[in-house]
């Protein structure tokens, strides 16, 4: 076989692997995006932390890591809003979605603590590379970031969001890891 035609079938199925990658992305996070109102969206168990430490995989398109980047401190940022203060004459419902929100906050933070983002210098697969290092994670928390993006900020800011989390994202891979000795 030619080398042409060896890099041709190798360029094809690189293309096809890629695209199902994305497409299975892009469903996931449009299945976020279209959750009815009222009703959580199911846990995507890459984002889920488990046992000590959990690191997850981020591959995103060249193109978009300035994107991701910009997403990811946003995110910080909605973690670290304060508390809104409690509406005096809110409705029940409005008080108890008040007192949710606040719960989720108070998580989310505990989950900020061990939560770093590092970039990996060398690209993979063409990819820009990037790992969330959760140590310690926090064990069956959902780390997803959609979900913090439409739970932080205003629909609208959350949908421009989403958009650009959606198109950066190429790949992500969960391992939850255990230490097996120090080396000294």
């Amino acid at each position: 076989m030619s080398s042409s035609v060896y890099t041709s079938a190798r360029f094809r199925r690189q293309v096809v692997t890629v695209t199902a990658v994305g497409m299975l992305m892009a469903a996931g996070l449009a299945g976020h995006a279209q959750t009815p109102a009222g009703q959580a969206p199911a846990i995507d168990p890459r984002f889920v932390g488990a046992g000590d430490r959990t690191m997850i995989l981020v591959l995103v398109k060249p193109d978009k890591a300035a994107d991701f980047e910009a997403v990811m401190a946003k995110i910080k940022e909605g973690i670290a809003k304060p508390d809104k203060a409690d509406e005096p004459n809110a409705t029940p419902e409005a008080a108890k979605a008040a007192a949710e929100g606040k719960v989720k906050r108070a998580q989310w933070r505990k989950m900020a603590e061990g939560w770093s983002v590092l970039k990996v210098a060398e690209p993979m697969g063409g990819n820009a590379t990037y790992i969330w290092n959760l140590n310690p994670a926090i064990d069956g928390a959902d780390y997803d970031p959609t979900k913090i993006i439409y739970e932080t900020f205003d629909r609208v800011e959350a949908d421009a969001l989403y958009g650009k989390l959606g198109g950066a994202l190429a790949g992500v891979q969960k391992w939850t890891v255990t230490k097996l000795m120090d080396i000294k």
